[in-house]
């Protein structure tokens, strides 16, 4: 599985400066290909064309002698008839590039052959080579700053996923070893999706129904095969299920995403990498992608706490409300993320009050958490090929998406919401330093109605099998099935309306546009208007609560009690 691969063009006249070219890009672990590696006997013209024919990118190392270079030419146009863009770097000065070559990248030269590490991110980079959202996990380590479209850090696993039963409980292990690519934007899990799911939907939602039976079956044993070699899953993605007394009644705050999948979704988040004030990666004992990636616990509290805001009241523009902190002690040991969730709140504060109007006091360990368990999963988690397994993970819900290449971890929470309190969106996005609030309109959803929907034992996902990025189709909302908070949705309307959107709010809320009458009729009192439809994961974790969780199993046999 190769998802970057580099067809290296060049003079024989400067193979010295090809060789050092190509022994960076082996040290970045980028794959390519070069005509030295054709081997003796072999047809040359039909290796070059068969290299060309299955490269992802096409550089070309241009100098007087490769512009007068037949072969050179001929491996340019074979590039074009695949349409592959032909990357320059020029070598020498004083050459003039015919229209052959892309203008956005004709300004990569490297006159006097100096190719340090830097430089050949340089290269690369502004080659737009990574604006596909994947990138080689050699040059990503290699590189301390953030890549343009940077949203998060997820990698490819090159090794299947194991199962295997220890009574009751079900053991799910990761092996992180061998990866070659991350995945850092929503637009390389896109890439992914049409080369990988696109070819073999039927057979990839045939796979996602028996994995999802054989993770509710405890007396289960024979494990359905996931081979990562054709299917490459994105490691690690995950968040938290909150369950909310709120009026008397259980129900499930949710996110609308806005962009593909779209639906109603948990409080979801990937790994990612810590950045300090000048784009610099932070790599500290407490801040790194490698302890997200190997202990999903820090990237699930950093998602929760970064996004669930809860304040006192519904929030005005000439008022005064409260920002309710989380209280895990002393159930849990989590000070390193309690302390970057109040920097973060800190800093959203000032966001809220700069672009919103809003004047919120911060009041920390205000809400007590319950964190619920047991559940019948166990998580293991491999980091490299000499590392022992990290210390299980034990009461979280896992969920294998073959039809969104995804894996989640999920942790459940409980807590107190009363009437009065407000829950905002609390996802802020960096673009080009600048950062943007999401705003995403968050819903309660009661347990009755996600249980009637999606809490059977033997439900299973309803695809739509032309979709790149499915939603799930859920019963229409009636009156006691919904409550939506109207802050994030009413100030996405004010900023459209003032015609006061930035640029990435117009292009973000382009897609929101389909969903906003929907909404708008909702909080008119029609709320069956309101969407009723979900994102496949929250679907299949919603299900796996109700199935494998001891909390969710007690909630569900009173609803059938009360029937």
């Amino acid at each position: 599985m190769e998802l970057i691969k580099i067809f290296v063009s060049y003079s024989h006249e400067d193979t010295d400066f090809a060789i050092r070219f190509s022994d960076n890009l082996s040290a970045a672990q980028i794959d390519f290909f070069m005509d030295s590696r054709i081997e003796y006997g072999e047809h040359f013209v039909k290796k070059i064309e068969e290299a060309i024919k299955q490269a992802s990118h096409f550089v070309c190392l241009i100098s007087k002698a490769s512009l007068r270079s037949p072969w050179v030419q001929y491996e340019i146009n074979l590039a074009k008839q695949y349409g592959i863009t032909v990357i320059p770097i020029l070598l020498e000065s004083g050459i003039h590039l015919e229209p052959t070559f892309d203008s956005k990248i004709q300004n990569i030269r490297i006159y006097n052959h100096n190719l340090s590490d830097d430089k050949l991110w340089e290269i690369l980079i502004k080659a737009k080579m990574f604006d596909g959202g994947i990138v080689p996990v050699g040059l990503f380590r290699k590189y301390k700053q953030c890549f343009p479209n940077e949203f998060f850090a997820s990698e490819l696993l090159t090794h299947p996923v194991f199962f295997r039963r220890e009574g009751e409980k079900l053991i799910i292990r990761i092996n992180r070893a061998g990866v070659k690519y991350v995945v850092i934007s929503n637009e390389g899990k896109t890439h992914l999706c049409e080369r990988f799911v696109s070819p073999k939907r039927a057979k990839l939602i045939d796979l996602d129904r028996r994995i999802l039976d054989f993770m509710r079956a405890p007396n289960e044993h024979n494990s359905p095969e996931i081979t990562t070699t054709d299917l490459p899953l994105r490691w690690a993605s995950g968040g938290v299920l909150s369950i909310v007394n709120h009026n008397g009644r259980l129900w499930a705050p949710l996110f609308f995403r806005d962009v593909p999948p779209y639906g109603w979704n948990l409080s979801l988040g990937a790994t990612e990498r810590y950045f300090n004030s000048q784009g610099r990666e932070i790599d500290d004992q407490d801040y790194s992608l490698e302890k997200e990636l190997t202990y999903p616990w820090k990237f699930i509290l950093r998602e929760f706490l970064e996004e669930t805001l809860v304040l006192d009241k519904e929030p005005q523009l000439c008022g005064k409300s409260k920002w309710l902190g989380f209280n895990f002690t002393p159930q849990a040991n989590i000070e390193v993320q309690s302390n970057q969730a109040q920097r973060f709140a800190e800093n959203n504060l000032k966001l809220r009050q700069n672009q919103d109007g809003l004047n919120i006091l911060y009041f920390p360990q205000e809400i007590d958490i319950t964190i619920h368990e047991p559940t019948t999963f166990r998580l293991e988690i491999i980091g490299d090929s000499h590392a022992a397994p990290s210390p299980g993970v034990w009461d979280v819900l896992v969920t294998i998406n073959p039809v969104e290449l995804g894996i989640e971890v999920i942790k459940v929470f409980e807590y107190d919401l009363p009437s009065e309190h407000c829950i905002l969106d609390g996802e802020v996005y960096q673009i080009k330093n600048h950062p943007e609030i999401v705003r995403m309109p968050i819903g309660l959803l009661s347990l009755e109605y996600l249980y009637r929907n999606f809490g059977k034992p033997d439900y299973q996902l309803k695809f739509n099998e032309e979709d790149v990025h499915p939603s799930i189709e859920a019963d229409t909302l009636k009156e006691d099935d919904i409550y939506v908070f109207r802050w994030d949705f009413d100030q996405r309307a004010r900023v459209w309306g003032r015609n006061e959107a930035t640029d990435w709010e117009k292009e973000r809320y382009a897609e929101w546009s389909e969903f906003e009458a929907a909404f708008h009729n909702g909080f008119k009192g029609n709320k069956s208007a309101f969407p009723n439809i979900f994102t496949p994961a929250t679907a299949k974790v919603i299900n796996l609560f109700f199935n494998c969780c001891k909390r969710g199993k007690d909630i569900a046999a009173q609803f059938k009690s009360d029937k």
